[in-house]
């Protein structure tokens, strides 16, 4: 069992090093509340990410829409 976790442990440090990147390639070094990137856990990363792709996404094309 502790092999396991030791694996997801690692994905999600792998995957939080994944999202800074992004983030910083992107120009964003801290959240909107004024906390760097770099001292987020990985779920907060996760959620800067996915803010930052949508405010990419073009939702008035058509392809984009939702509903």
């Amino acid at each position: 069992m502790r092999a396991a976790n030791a694996k997801n442990i690692i994905s999600k440090e792998a995957l939080k090093k994944i999202f800074i990147q992004e983030l910083q390639q992107k120009g964003v070094t801290e959240t909107r509340d004024g906390i760097k990137i770099d001292d987020l856990d990985y779920y907060a990363l996760r959620h800067e990410v996915f803010l930052v792709r949508s405010r990419e996404t073009n939702i008035e094309n058509g392809e984009n829409k939702w509903f």
